[in-house]
């Protein structure tokens, strides 16, 4: 092996990416079976072979599922990648299947971060009065509404209430509803 690279950007990902590792060998293979490389998320994740046999790349896919972290992205160990049945060169020889020294490949110095977690964050608003001004938020004698549209980030599951609380001196005179699983509702007491 004469290396491990991604085409696949850094970044963060989550549910349903497929992440691509391509491992480079000094000559062309022949596969038989499904290789796998055992990736170092938690649970443990494997990618497993796609294409490349008789050449001298094998490409091979990790599709995230919910539940799955990895802090930065790469393989466990320099043994991780198995054979499944067989990759051989031309000549019949098995192929040496050491991987290049951990945090050492192109997939880990991509930087490819695995979180699933939900993570809402703020896609749009609607205010009434248009434009409300944050200082007079304790002092207004007009209500305030404020309507959220949070969409999932993180690639977990939004598929229950979102959970809100408000804190503060002035926390008695605000609420914090939702309607369903994406809006959110702020509104002076």
């Amino acid at each position: 092996v004469s290396s491990v690279t991604t085409s696949t950007a850094g970044g963060t990902y989550g549910v349903p990416t497929v992440v691509n590792v391509t491992v480079n060998f000094s000559e062309s293979v022949t596969v038989v079976g499904t290789p796998t490389i055992t990736l170092n998320t938690s649970p443990a994740r494997s990618a497993s072979y796609v294409s490349g046999s008789d050449s001298s790349a094998l490409v091979f896919g990790y599709t995230i599922v919910a539940g799955d972290s990895s802090a930065r992205l790469d393989y466990t160990a320099t043994t991780a990648l198995s054979a499944g049945t067989s990759i051989q060169d031309a000549a019949g020889n098995d192929a040496t299947r050491t991987l290049p020294a951990l945090t050492t490949s192109g997939l880990y110095t991509t930087n490819i971060v695995i979180n699933t977690a939900a993570v809402l964050s703020f896609v749009t608003g609607a205010s009434s009065p248009n434009p409300p001004n944050p200082d007079d938020y304790g002092t207004q004698s007009t209500n305030v509404t404020h309507t959220f549209t949070l969409k999932n980030t993180g690639g977990g599951s939004t598929s229950s209430a979102i959970t809100t609380s408000i804190t503060g001196t002035d926390a008695g005179k605000w609420s914090f509803g939702t309607d369903n699983c994406n809006t959110a509702t702020l509104a002076q007491n």
